[in-house]
């Protein structure tokens, strides 16, 4: 210039290179690896000062969820936050993690309502209900799967049994293992019922009906076709049982009643033909019979007669004691009658007969007198006059004067005494 400067002019380059991005990525608010369960909301937010903040989970973007709250499923999840940058600032990224672990799913598991094991007596019903509010609820008896009994009334035999639930798990709900419960199932009662119709004891000949609601015995023996059945017993004791057999869901039991049937009465009777008293030398018959038919023996003055009943039998006179006599048996008590049969003596019709009439005789000495008799005598006759015995059918000349004639036959067992007398007068001769 005017002055004596010198201009002098030079070029020099400079470098200015991008400061490093900053990006904010926090997870539930915290800069970091985060552990949750699952069903834990999870809140991802990035932001960046420098350029456009874009968010991506495993690789996919979801910058749409920036900020929000959300339920991640059970896993691992890559969380990483990209800075744009801009003029003076490089892009730049972040990576967090977040854990989520399976949740413990619930097992609602109960016993007729409870929580405890049971102990029912058949045929009380079961309910055992196995329910999981995630997951898949499993319910099994002895091994053997019952879920589609879950939550219904089931009858069961008696036993022991064992139940056991668990719940098989999902992405986000792990498994719960099994839970037991044990069942015990009492055998119920049964009450055998014997009833028969009659009250013991009876007398035979009565019809008996006996129920039993099992199987009937009779003195041991298995009768069973016989039940409700009208039947004849004869004479005895009995012992009915009715009896129920113990088996899976029951218990044995038995009713019992001893019963008797008493032999049944009967009655002997005594037919005499002709009817007492009667003569000797009229034929007599005696004949027994029983009101059942029960042999009867026939006894005459204590002796076994039984060969002459119905028979006609002329006896001697006397007194007879005549007895019908029956005898037991299974089903009849046997039965005595006796009375007193009289035979009377016969008569000896003897006509008296002086000089062949019977009449008083009167007469004149020296008339003879012939003193004798007619008729069937059975015992040896004697002919006295005036004490003194006379052959009979002889004449005799007999001095003058009153005489008595006695005429007499004896009596013997079957044949009474006769004696009758004439009066004889023999006047003196003139």
């Amino acid at each position: 210039d005017s002055s004596g400067n010198r201009n002098v002019t030079a070029m020099q380059s400079y470098s200015v290179n991008k400061a490093v991005g900053e990006i904010a990525l926090l997870i539930n608010g915290t800069a970091g690896n985060q552990t949750a369960v699952y069903g834990a909301g999870i809140n991802v937010s990035a932001s960046t000062l420098y350029g456009i903040i874009i968010l991506y989970r495993n690789g996919i973007e979801i910058t749409s969820e920036n900020h929000l709250l959300r339920i991640l499923g059970a896993g691992d999840w890559n969380y990483t936050a990209v800075s744009s940058g801009n003029q003076n600032y490089s892009s730049a990224s972040v990576t967090r993690w977040v854990y989520i672990t399976k949740a413990m799913p619930t097992l609602t598991y109960l016993y007729n309502g409870q929580t405890v094991n049971l102990t029912l007596t058949y045929s009380q019903q079961v309910n055992i209900s196995a329910a999981a509010n995630y997951g898949i609820a499993g319910l099994d008896r002895g091994n053997l799967n019952v879920l589609i009994e879950n939550s219904l009334n089931v009858t069961l035999g008696a036993g022991s049994y064992i139940y056991r639930a668990n719940i098989t798990g999902n992405q986000n709900y792990s498994d719960v293992g099994y839970r037991y419960y044990n069942v015990t199932i009492s055998k119920a009662n049964q009450t055998a019922i014997l009833n028969i119709n009659e009250s013991s004891p009876i007398i035979y000949g009565k019809l008996i009906n006996i129920t039993c609601n099992g199987e009937l015995y009779r003195n041991n023996i298995n009768i069973t076709i016989e039940k409700s059945l009208a039947k004849l017993l004869g004479a005895g004791s009995y012992n009915y049982s009715c009896k129920l057999y113990e088996n899976q869901n029951y218990s044995y039991d038995d009713d019992n009643i001893t019963f008797m049937v008493n032999p049944a009465n009967t009655t002997t009777s005594l037919l005499t033909n002709p009817i007492s008293p009667i003569i000797y030398g009229t034929a007599s018959n005696f004949s027994c019979s029983n009101s059942v038919g029960l042999s009867a023996n026939l006894y005459i003055n204590g002796a076994d007669s039984s060969v002459e009943k119905g028979i006609d039998i002329i006896r001697g006179a006397g007194n007879y004691l005549v007895n019908c006599t029956s005898f037991d048996n299974e089903n009849y008590t046997g039965d005595s009658y006796q009375e007193n049969y009289v035979i009377n003596q016969a008569s000896q019709p003897i006509i008296l007969l002086l000089n062949g009439n019977n009449a008083n005789l009167n007469i004149v000495y020296p008339q003879q007198v012939n003193a004798s008799y007619s008729g069937a005598n059975q015992t040896t006759a004697t002919i006295k006059i005036n004490g003194i015995n006379v052959n009979i059918g002889q004449n005799y000349t007999w001095g003058a004067g009153d005489w008595l004639v006695n005429y007499s036959a004896p009596s013997n067992q079957n044949y009474s005494l006769h004696e009758g007398y004439l009066n004889l007068t023999i006047n003196r001769a003139s």
